[in-house]
């Protein structure tokens, strides 16, 4: 059996990599780039004595994908390489907020939920009574800005989750499905007839169980003694995909550079993936590119599913890394966000010499997206 991939990012080289490790099928990766790693890439500035990261930099470590995560780690060698951030860190506790342009934390306390706080027009704790006195509603799905709203009132989905979704996915909550993203608060609702409802009976009744594999791994028992928030690897996130790339290659997997596919084709049960000039012909396709990319490539067979997967929505995200010799920040927290209320392009600002230990460094990743074409 044969697999192609398309794209050599992370999602690309981790399907070749339990492939490989799993199967005897012969994979190929296509990487239309000069290298693999996708957004992950760690940039080292000797001068500055300063790591950069393009792409992400911390994971959260809880539920299925986080073990899993760390379970890759482990299998990849990288295990003394992961430095967990504890929940007790100012980082791991202090949030903030860009409104009216003032910069404002988020409540981070019971005691802070009891007392209004600048933005909010109201104690937060009151949220929690309009949820459990609010009527179940029966929804097949709604965006999460409604969700909120409905359930903890406006205030929260305005100053806490338009904000959150903005820093997660650059995205607008106001037209992203709470079934895709937070299907659990949405099942709360759904079967106990609040959020918070769901969330008690989850926590008393119901344990996730994870399988044997994680429960083997070194960080399970690890990540809740010790109480992690999230973790990062020592040296940047891109030794994660430079493992793989290694890891893959030695078993088998072979990775083709500068290879833009650009058209796909579906005979006699196999797929035809057009190379340049050359044809290669597969049993399976796996596509890690985002629908936009995908698209045109079925356009011939398929336009029905080309058109559908065009209109998906994606937005681009600038990101620009910048440091300062000294310490200029005034909080000691993981960083802002700015919600779409205020019309900006600025998404985020993440305090990385917060969250890592720069001793005479302020260092910054900003985040630029919405509607703006930064390509």
């Amino acid at each position: 059996m044969s697999v192609g991939i398309l794209g050599g990012g992370l999602g690309g080289l981790s399907a070749a990599y339990y492939l490989a490790r799993s199967t005897k099928c012969k994979s190929i990766i296509f990487e239309s780039s000069d290298s693999v790693g996708g957004w992950i890439k760690s940039i080292n500035d000797t001068d500055l004595n300063v790591l950069f990261e393009k792409g992400p930099r911390t994971i959260r470590p809880k539920g299925l994908q986080g073990f899993n995560t760390l379970c890759l780690i482990e299998e990849l060698n990288l295990a003394d390489k992961v430095i967990p951030i504890r929940r007790n860190h100012p980082t791991a506790k202090n949030r903030m907020i860009y409104v009216n342009k003032k910069i404002h934390s988020l409540p981070s306390s019971f005691y802070s939920l009891l007392k209004t706080s600048s933005p909010f027009s109201k104690p937060l704790i009151l949220a929690i009574f309009k949820d459990l006195l609010s009527p179940k509603q029966m929804h097949s799905d709604e965006s999460i800005y409604n969700f909120v709203e409905r359930r903890l009132g406006k205030d929260i989905a305005d100053f806490a989750i338009s904000p959150m979704i903005c820093g997660i996915c650059a995205g607008n909550a106001k037209e992203i499905s709470v079934k895709f993203l937070m299907e659990s608060l949405f099942e709360a609702e759904q079967k106990h007839g609040s959020i918070v409802k769901g969330l008690l009976n989850n926590f008393i009744f119901q344990s996730e169980e994870y399988p044997s594999y994680i429960k083997k791994s070194s960080f399970y028992k690890r990540v809740n003694s010790e109480k992690w928030s999230v973790w990062y690897l020592e040296g940047g996130f891109q030794k994660l995909t430079d493992a793989l790339n290694e890891r893959v290659q030695n078993l088998g997997v072979n990775i083709s550079l500068n290879s833009s596919c650009t058209k796909l084709e579906f005979r006699n049960k196999q797929i035809i993936c057009h190379i340049g000039n050359n044809e290669f012909l597969f049993n399976h396709l796996l596509s890690s590119i985002s629908a936009k990319k995908l698209a045109p490539l079925l356009s011939d067979q398929h336009p029905f599913l080309s058109q559908e997967l065009d209109k998906i929505p994606m937005v681009s995200v600038a990101v620009v890394n910048v440091a300062y010799k000294g310490k200029h920040l005034k909080d000691n927290a993981f960083g802002l966000l700015v919600p779409p209320s205020e019309k900006l392009s600025l998404l985020g600002i993440v305090f990385d010499s917060c969250n890592f230990s720069y001793t005479d460094r302020t260092v910054l990743t900003v985040m630029m997206g919405d509607t703006i074409d930064w390509c």
